[in-house]
């Protein structure tokens, strides 16, 4: 029987502006980062939610779009669908670092930010967030406001893929950003936690 660790994290921060993507760092065993200027997300990501180019308000099922804030600066808009209990808008990316076999460490970082409802208001409801190891769950976070998040990620020495599943509806996705390095195994095993949330 597969055991599963199943760590639960609210997070909730100040409203906050987008900051601009960083850079991988260059000591990165495996690096992948998106801004959302392109749309790469479809071919790069594991699953998703149709992409649409304009408000749905006939969407029975959570949609995305790209959408960009004031500035210009472009994200990855959830939003929920018409029909009541809809499944909520979703992306999910699986990370497979090449000679990652004996132990991975590293972070996933993004921005959860405010999105321009289909009624033109400015809000923000909510994104859930799940970090996996293969097929067991990590961690989870609930995250009611917006802001940077930073996910520190150890699984076990046997996990071939990191993932990464964000559902939810009224958020902008932006400044994806993934460093994952082969470290030595320790004794013990971490599998993860919210490192840290700020802004």
């Amino acid at each position: 029987m597969r055991a599963f660790l199943l760590i639960t994290v609210i997070a909730v921060l100040g409203l906050g502006a987008s900051r601009g993507l960083a850079a991988p760092a260059t000591a990165c065993t495996y690096a992948y980062a998106d801004d959302f200027a392109t749309d790469q997300v479809a071919n790069d990501s594991y699953a998703h939610s149709p992409i649409v180019t304009s408000f749905c308000y006939s969407c029975w099922i959570g949609w995305r779009m790209f959408v960009a804030d004031s500035t210009g600066d472009r994200g990855l808009g959830f939003y929920q669908g018409q029909a009541y209990g809809s499944q909520s808008p979703s992306v999910s990316y699986r990370f497979r670092p090449e000679g990652g076999a004996g132990g991975l460490s590293g972070t996933l970082e993004f921005d959860v930010l405010p999105i321009l409802s289909p009624r033109g208001e400015l809000g923000y409801g909510y994104a859930d967030v799940i970090v996996t190891y293969d097929d067991a769950y990590a961690t989870t976070a609930r995250i009611m406001q917006a802001g940077h998040f930073v996910f520190e990620v150890a699984p076990p020495p046997t996990v071939t893929w990191v993932g990464l599943y964000i559902m939810g509806g009224l958020f902008r996705l932006d400044n994806l950003s993934v460093c994952l390095d082969a470290v030595t195994p320790a004794r013990g095993t971490t599998w993860g936690r919210l490192k840290s949330a700020y802004r």
